[in-house]
Parts: structure tokens; C-alpha cells; sequence
């Protein structure tokens, strides 16, 4: 058993050495794109949907309604309910930039459904604009990192009930360890574009790579 930290620790260290160049450099867009999209994954896990079981057509759209009360708690208050993703990413609003920097939760929902099938298939929409758009395809990021958080889980011991707290509580560090290398407020709407986004599309399972290949 270990603490929170040690986990979320662990799991940054996984989704580093999928975006670490030979040469030590990392993008810092597509760090904190791999952690919001598994994030987003984990959300999903954490609500009851069989990430890896499902017959859906990876990236299409999802509408999986019990993901809402992970992300957010169904419905959004203010404070955002204990537990939550939001639980965890709200306090960044004061803490590393002005809390008008963050994102509402509600406008989050609506740009998605908005921008819903407008990106490139395993992508999602953001509004960050081109030179901070990732490099690497959210939907295959998350599956890459699935792993590494399942590892995670299974030596720390904790549950899949649990597992967009320890996956969002590695965001929230990774933004508190970036905030030199991107503005802020840039960095807190591309990581949050991409969980919500992540976690309203069907994700990456085996079978559907393998028939890929």
C-alpha cells in the first residue's frame, strides 16, 4: 500500500516515457494530454462503463450518463462534491492561475456536445488554438497509458471505483509541474477540454487494435 501521491507519481512517470524524446525533451501539451485523456478514461471506469469489454466503434460518440456524477456530480455544485474530478481541478482556479481561468463545468459539457464529431478520428476538440493542439491522438494515449494506470491500481491496491481520482490527481501535479513551460490558463483548458472530451468517447479497446492491425 502506498499514498495518493505515490500513486499519482507513478502514473506521471508512466506518461512520461510515452512522450520522453530519445534526447530527454517533452512536449508539454502531449504530457498533460496523456494524463487528461486517461483521465477521461478512468472517469468512465470509475462509472461502471467496461472500457475494454465494450462492442462500441472507438472514438464514436458516448452519452454514458453515470460518468457526469464522477466528473462532476450530478448535479454540478459549488463546491464541486468530494470525490469528483472537479473536486480535484477546482482549487487550480486561485491556486496556479485566477480562478477565471478555469473553465465552467457546465460550458465544458455544452462545448463538447457542441464540437462533437468535428475533430479527427481519436481526437478531441479544444479551443486552446493550433500551437498548443497535442501531437499525440487522446483516444490512443489514454489506451497507451491504460497499463501503466492499472499497474498503478493493482500495487497500491486500489479500487477501479477510484481510479479518476488517482489518474486526475497525476493532471493536477503534472500542472503544478509545467507551469513554468506553458501559461497557465493554456495549460488548464487544453487538460480539461481533453478529459471531458475523453470521457464521452467510446474508448480504444484490444480487440479494436488488433483488428486494426
Amino acid at each position: 500500500m502506498g499514498t495518493l501521491d505515490d500513486a499519482q507519481s507513478a502514473v506521471r512517470t508512466a506518461a512520461l516515457g510515452l512522450v520522453q524524446t530519445p534526447d530527454g525533451r517533452v512536449r508539454v501539451e502531449d504530457y498533460l494530454t496523456v494524463l487528461a485523456a486517461a483521465a477521461g478514461e478512468a472517469s468512465l471506469a470509475a462509472a461502471g462503463f467496461d472500457i475494454e469489454g465494450h462492442d462500441l466503434t472507438p472514438g464514436s460518440g458516448l452519452f454514458f450518463d453515470p460518468v457526469n456524477a464522477v466528473l462532476t456530480g450530478d448535479p454540478i455544485t459549488r463546491p464541486a462534491a468530494a470525490g469528483t474530478v472537479w473536486s480535484l481541478i477546482e482549487p487550480l482556479g486561485g491556486s496556479l492561475a485566477p480562478a477565471a481561468a478555469l473553465p465552467d463545468p457546465a460550458a465544458l459539457y455544452r462545448f463538447v456536445v457542441e464540437h462533437l464529431g468535428q475533430a479527427e478520428w481519436g481526437c478531441v476538440s479544444t479551443s486552446v488554438g493550433a500551437e498548443h493542439e497535442p501531437t499525440v491522438l487522446p483516444l490512443r494515449a489514454a489506451y497507451d497509458l491504460r497499463p501503466g494506470v492499472l499497474e498503478v491500481e493493482q500495487r497500491f491496491g486500489a479500487p477501479v471505483q477510484d481510479r479518476h481520482i488517482v489518474t486526475t490527481a497525476a493532471l493536477t501535479a503534472a500542472l503544478e509541474q509545467t507551469r513554468s513551460a506553458i501559461d497557465v490558463p493554456v495549460a488548464l483548458r487544453l487538460a480539461v477540454e481533453v478529459l471531458f472530451g475523453m470521457a464521452k468517447m467510446a474508448p480504444m479497446t484490444a480487440r479494436a487494435m488488433a483488428t486494426a492491425g
